[in-house]
């Protein structure tokens, strides 16, 4: 698909098939339209925690086995990629649980007794 407006000083630009939002000039370079909050960034990523980019990366890695599984047949370069793939799932999660040993968990808000009164004698 084309996008091209006339005279505003606008470029004309070819949509990047698969990417919302992305377009491509006349001379290869990357438009970027999508909204700066919340686009994957080197910013945004520096923003997660450590544990979060875990699952980031684990949800990745299942979503490339998945696409794997579904074929009837793997060469076996894909079967080579499919094991490396499950031992880097492996020891991510391995990574994973580790961390989670030293993670402050979330505190439970305190409950507030009816006959307790809101100032001390």
């Amino acid at each position: 698909r084309e996008s091209y407006s006339g005279s505003r000083g606008l470029r004309k630009v070819f949509a990047v098939a698969h990417w919302p939002g992305l377009y491509r000039d006349e001379q290869g370079q990357l438009v970027d339209v999508r909204p700066v909050e919340g686009r994957p960034s080197y910013d945004q990523f520096m923003r997660r925690t450590e544990a979060e980019l875990f699952d980031l990366l684990a949800a990745a890695y299942e979503g490339q086995l998945a696409e794997l599984g579904d074929r009837a047949r793997l060469s076996a370069d894909e079967e080579r990629y499919r094991q490396d793939l499950r031992r880097e799932l492996k020891e991510l999660q391995r990574k994973s649980s580790f961390l989670q040993l030293f993670t402050p968990k979330m505190q439970a808000p305190m409950e507030t007794c009816s006959t307790c009164t809101a100032d001390p004698p």
